[in-house]
């Protein structure tokens, strides 16, 4: 098949003389006439020759060695008002700009030109679409079978990561695409070699989702409240893996600790929400805990674990933190002391559930500690205090520090690598040096 922006066929018109009876050359074209004198002798004809009717007069010349001097003088530079055939794609690359009346004869070749040109276009992009596609079965392929399960280990919660939530999903983008974002940040640190790779992925999909899912929770809608409790718990483990060891690479133009102390504000902010939904007895919660999401929900709240007794130390670190630290950092400012303690009380009992989860673990293999039980955390404070922690408030500060710590029995999943050393070195750095001595498990 010839190229579409080579004409197939050009034509030359070839002009014929017409036919005219005894139009041959005569003898008088290929012999001298000669006439006889009365002498006997030969005379030269006249240099004028009889030419037949049909044929022009042969132009005099002089022989010159490099052709004809007429001719030379005739001779004429081809016209850019020549017939060309130009291609349609080279013309509009070059965008060949015409006055009026300037290369009107251009003929530009528009037979297969653009059609192939879009044909090949649509070619890539199919190519493209159909690659993303192939990319995107494969990650969530690997969620259902393998990230779902580093979730959470029970049996009814990971049956819900697994079927009911991506069912959930056909009629909700933003779900699709947190858990398309968590699958590929999982990959990206299973597969060392393919982590750049993988971390393009998550991007990508996180950029397409988390907008979506903003513009929801501005106004949370009942039957839709399983879907976005879902996705909050995926923007939560997003926001977390983002400030373990196996988090997007970080802008080299910005401090390490500065892009890790912005992960972790952020998180709030994506999480709030969420915060209906945690709530005992509203309308919201009642409709999801009688939902497929039953599973979910009644495993946030052990509620058993606020009979169980704190150690003694731990009961000495929340009073002095309401206390103390609090009497210190924020002298005079009753309306930010109310903020902190709501903080503190939550914390509490969040590490109480903790301890009880652990201590029953020993006898019962089934309970085990989730990550729920502290992200919960997370949206369960008040909007004055994540306004505190936005303003790099000393004393919210010092309670995020507590808040990390608890995070150490759990930093076996892939998301929470390092998690808590990671907050608190960026805490250390953006703290007041007055919090310093309140930091709990300051790290270097």
């Amino acid at each position: 098949m010839h190229s579409p922006y080579i004409p197939h066929i050009i034509k030359t018109a070839f002009i014929q003389s017409p036919s005219v009876p005894g139009s041959h050359i005569s003898d008088s074209l290929t012999h001298k006439h000669r006439s006889t004198t009365t002498d006997g002798r030969f005379s030269q004809a006249p240099k004028t020759l009889k030419l037949p009717l049909a044929m022009p007069s042969r132009l005099g010349h002089v022989k010159s060695r490099h052709g004809c001097a007429r001719c030379k003088q005739r001779r004429v530079k081809p016209s850019t008002s020549s017939k060309l055939t130009v291609p349609a794609s080279a013309m509009s690359v070059l965008r060949v700009g015409t006055a009026s009346g300037e290369m009107t004869n251009v003929v530009p070749f528009k037979t297969k030109a653009p059609t192939s040109c879009r044909t090949q276009e649509l070619g890539l992009e199919r190519q493209s679409d159909e690659a993303t596609v192939r990319e995107d079965l494969f990650l969530m392929g690997h969620f259902a079978s393998s990230t779902a399960r580093t979730i959470s280990s029970r049996a009814e919660v990971l049956h819900l990561w697994q079927t009911v939530i991506p069912e959930e999903a056909i009629t909700c983008p933003f779900l699709v695409h947190g858990m398309l974002a968590l699958s590929a940040l999982h990959l990206a640190s299973q597969r060392p070699s393919q982590r750049g790779k993988y971390q393009q992925f998550c991007r990508r999909h996180q950029n397409l989702g988390i907008p979506e899912y903003r513009q929801v929770i501005q106004d949370i809608r009942h039957e839709v409240g399983g879907q976005i409790f879902a996705m909050a718990s995926l923007v939560a483990l997003l926001g977390l893996a983002t400030i373990s060891d196996n988090g997007l690479p970080k802008d080299d133009t910005i401090s390490e600790h500065n892009t890790v102390f912005a992960d972790l504000k952020a998180i709030f902010t994506v999480v709030r929400g969420v915060e209906a939904v945690l709530k005992h007895d509203t309308t919201m919660w009642n409709t999801i805990v009688n939902s497929r999401y039953r599973a979910a929900m009644t495993g946030h709240t052990a509620i058993d674990s606020q009979l169980f007794e704190l150690p003694m130390d731990v009961q000495l670190r929340y009073q002095q933190l309401m206390t103390d630290c609090l009497d210190n950092l924020l002298a005079g400012d009753s309306s930010a002391k109310h903020a902190c303690v709501g903080a503190i009380d939550w914390l509490q009992s969040i590490h109480r559930e903790l301890l009880f989860l652990n201590f029953e673990s020993i006898s019962n293999e089934e309970i085990g500690l989730e990550p729920a039980y502290l992200i919960k955390w997370l949206a369960l404070v008040s909007s004055d205090f994540v306004t505190m922690l936005q303003q790099e408030n000393t004393a919210a500060l010092v309670i995020l520090g507590d808040y990390f710590t608890l995070f150490r029995p759990i930093e076996n999943r892939w998301f929470l690598k390092n998690i808590s050393t990671n907050a608190l070195n960026a805490i250390r750095e953006t703290i007041d040096p007055r919090g310093l001595e309140w930091l709990k498990g300051y790290a270097t």
